[in-house]
This record gives structure tokens, C-alpha cells and sequence, in this order.
């Protein structure tokens, strides 16, 4: 197995190719090559997705009723995972999955 310039030994690690034994050894080698052949087609976080060309997609539109939010509360956030939730909608924020409203 050859390391590409974006799939690392680690990726490769955590998806657990070469310790899967649902595999068999040649299985495990055509899917490294197969990742290593399409490594720039993965994401491996927020940051690293892209999106449609408006060339070629244009982009949805979702039509929507004018209404009156309902007046329910959000639960908080427990403590324990705060700092990981604002860490992970900061991520989406800045890989443009979620739009300011």
C-alpha cells in the first residue's frame, strides 16, 4: 500500500482496512488501491467537502410557507458536550453546510 498525498496511513487506520477480517488479504489490498486510486474524491472532515459548481447544479431552493415559529424551547446543551457541539456547528459554519438564516 502506497500513501497518497491525501489518504494517510491514518485514514487508513481508522477505517480499518487492513484489520478488517470480514476481508480477505486481496480484498484488503483492492480497496487500499481503490481509495488510493479516488483519495481526492474523500472527505475526511468538515473542512475538506466541497460542493457543486453552480455551472452545472444550480442550487435548490426549498419553498416555504411564511408562518409563526412555534414557541418551543430548545433543550440546553449538556456541559459535558457543550465545547464539542460549538466546536462541531463552528466546523459546519465554515465549511458552508449551515447558512446564516
Amino acid at each position: 500500500f502506497d500513501i497518497g498525498k491525501h489518504l494517510t496511513q491514518q485514514c487508513i487506520d481508522e477505517l480499518g482496512v487492513f484489520t478488517n477480517e470480514f476481508l480477505w488479504p486481496e480484498e484488503r489490498k483492492l480497496t487500499a488501491q481503490v481509495l488510493t486510486n479516488n483519495e481526492f474524491a474523500l472527505a475526511w472532515d468538515e473542512t475538506e467537502k466541497g460542493q457543486f459548481h453552480d455551472d452545472y447544479f444550480s442550487p435548490v431552493i426549498i419553498p416555504t410557507v411564511e408562518h409563526v415559529p412555534w414557541a418551543h424551547r430548545q433543550p440546553p446543551i449538556p456541559p459535558g458536550i457543550k465545547e464539542e457541539v460549538i466546536k462541531l456547528i463552528k466546523s459546519k459554519i465554515a465549511s458552508g453546510v449551515y447558512e446564516p438564516s
